[in-house]
């Protein structure tokens, strides 16, 4: 029972629904729900009110788990065995997210949609060679960091028609396609849209090919690392915008708290294991997790995960 004292607190459980528990703690409640009926209900119980709470988020989504342990079927001791089957999925589907899921940070195209109007956000991109340079980008864990976030800045300065920052931002894109040996093709591409000056055309050729060039760069590039650029681009821009919403959005905390919880902080990376992230860029993850912090705080963190990653 809850009560006993080998039993774990309602919040620990909760913490470990969420995602929030790490470490030695989270290993023991994983042994403990093994052998505890009663922490387990408990814990599917939990699960079923966030269930809940997602599909409210987005109706028609998710759909509510049935209550099997309080159903009346005409078998009772069935029941039983459905109610502790079901638990014992529930907890196993728990575990298995708490491990090995994977979390991806919000789209980029539902983020520009949420946030104030491109022209506003324009002046805060992450900016490309106007902040870098055009030096060598490295290898393929900073290439493919800085190609995330340069993929924000790419949608913030067509959605507010930047013809400049635009330009700079796709050609940053071509360098380090082109040193990086690859797509060729797509090479020539954005350096034809750099140097269109007509931003409405500009904008239906980014429409028109910037999806495909963005499913190459998956194939070819570390998915975890554009996917960490992009979501650090997303958060320097909303936070020197001033706008709290894209860091306390349920994705961007599911987000955060898969890249946290792993074990040593640590991202998937083709070929190995993982690649543990600096001492600094956990640090600046778990700040942007606060949500007490600042604007300025939020928007210093963003920018330390960008510069350690891309350097």
């Amino acid at each position: 029972m809850l009560d006993s004292t080998d039993c774990s607190a309602l919040e620990e459980v909760a913490a470990f629904a969420e995602g929030r528990l790490r470490g030695a703690e989270r290993e023991r409640l994983i042994s403990h729900l093994a052998g505890c009926a009663d922490c387990r209900e408990v814990l599917a119980e939990t699960i079923t009110t966030a269930e809940e709470l997602d599909a409210e988020d987005r109706p028609g989504v998710i759909a509510p788990m049935p209550d099997i342990a309080t159903a009346r079927p005409r078998f009772p001791w069935l029941a039983r065995g459905a109610a502790a089957a079901a638990t014992f999925a529930v907890v196993g589907a728990v575990v298995v997210w708490q491990l090995n899921a994977t979390r991806r940070p919000p789209s980029p195209d539902e983020w520009l949609a949420e946030m104030p109007a491109a022209t506003s956000l324009a002046p805060h991109v992450w900016g490309g060679v106007r902040m870098r340079g055009a030096g060598n980008p490295g290898e393929t864990v900073p290439r493919s960091t800085e190609l995330g976030a340069l993929l924000v800045d790419l949608r913030v300065t067509s959605a507010a028609g930047d013809i400049d920052s635009g330009s700079d931002v796709l050609r940053r894109v071509a360098v380090i396609l082109e040193d990086a040996g690859l797509m060729d093709e797509d090479v020539a591409t954005l350096r034809a849209v750099a140097d269109e000056s007509d931003a409405e055309r500009r904008k239906a050729a980014l429409a028109a090919k910037l999806p495909t060039i963005e499913e190459r760069m998956q194939e070819r590039f570390e998915p975890s690392f554009l996917d960490l650029g992009t979501f650090a681009g997303e958060a320097l821009i909303a936070a020197r915008a001033g706008d709290s919403s894209f860091l306390e959005s349920r994705a961007a905390q599911r987000y955060l708290h898969w890249v946290l919880s792993r074990p040593n902080v640590a991202l998937p990376l083709e070929g190995t294991d993982a690649f543990p992230l600096p001492a600094p860029v956990a640090a600046a993850l778990r700040t942007l997790q606060d949500k007490g912090t600042t604007p300025e705080q939020q928007a210093e963190a963003a920018e330390t995960i960008l510069r350690a990653m891309t350097a």
